[in-house]
């Protein structure tokens, strides 16, 4: 399991208010500086290169 996740549910079993609790994210995603092509990891992590944002 990934570390951010790991943190979240660390957190959120000693919150002590409903409003102290961080929702899971959807999704992970890391932006690269280069490449051709998005692909996803085996532990759903998306890996996306900057240009793929470009029109």
């Amino acid at each position: 399991m990934i570390t951010v996740i790991k943190k979240i549910k660390e957190h959120n079993l000693y919150a002590k208010t409903e409003s102290d609790i961080i929702a899971e994210p959807d999704f992970l995603m890391i932006i690269t500086s280069v490449g051709q092509m998005a692909y996803t990891t085996n532990n759903n992590v998306l890996v996306v290169p900057i240009d793929c944002f470009k029109d």
